[in-house]
């Protein structure tokens, strides 16, 4: 009998630790639309999404973000404004503006380090990595006085190829997938 009532109170208190864990947000006080209450400049929500993008004098690309729950298409034109060699690694910066239409657009300061860039066996396919980090600034439209961070990764390269429905320049001389995610406040 003692053992009984042992299981069934442990039974009883996992069951109740599981259903206070997985309350939902609506239940708990939080603002589905934002995730987290307070003013616009203190929410901070999802940012994610994936460009797919071609080098000639810039890097240009296009892709669908996610911006909270909203899907969103970018327009992207990315400027290298430095560059270091380091051999097999090189870092630098840029500055890429992100144009969503009807006036909302960002600025993202970038830092990144891109890897492979040697004679190692991947380099042999026309292949690197790169990955990037960053923040939000000089947003526009729904994005005036936004900010947060966020990180990027993929590959790039002469050899790399894109999604048939991707249209680069025809003078293209490289080629890039990039993987982004982060979270943006101050989004109106």
């Amino acid at each position: 009998m003692r053992n009984q009532v042992l299981v069934f109170t442990m039974m009883t208190l996992l069951i109740g630790g599981v259903v206070l864990t997985c309350t939902p947000a609506s239940a708990q006080g939080r603002n589905d639309q934002t995730f987290t209450s307070g003013s616009v400049q203190d929410r901070c929500i999802p940012f994610g999404g994936t460009v797919y993008g071609w080098h000639t004098d810039n890097w240009y690309a296009t892709g669908n973000f996610v911006v909270g729950r909203k899907v969103r298409q970018a327009s992207i034109v990315d400027v290298n404004t430095g560059f270091f060699d380091n051999g097999g690694v090189s870092t630098g910066t840029e500055i890429a503006r992100f144009d969503f239409g009807k006036g909302d657009t960002f600025q993202m300061n970038v830092d990144f380090v891109a890897e492979h860039m040697n004679n190692d066996a991947l380099t042999s396919f026309g292949v690197f990595d790169v990955k990037e980090n960053g923040t939000f600034s000089k947003g526009t439209g729904i994005f005036k006085g936004a900010y947060g961070h966020w990180i990027m990764e993929g590959p790039f390269g002469p050899n790399l190829k894109l999604p048939d429905n991707i249209h680069p320049a025809p003078n293209s001389d490289m080629f890039w997938i990039g993987w982004y995610h982060g979270m943006i406040c101050g989004v109106e």
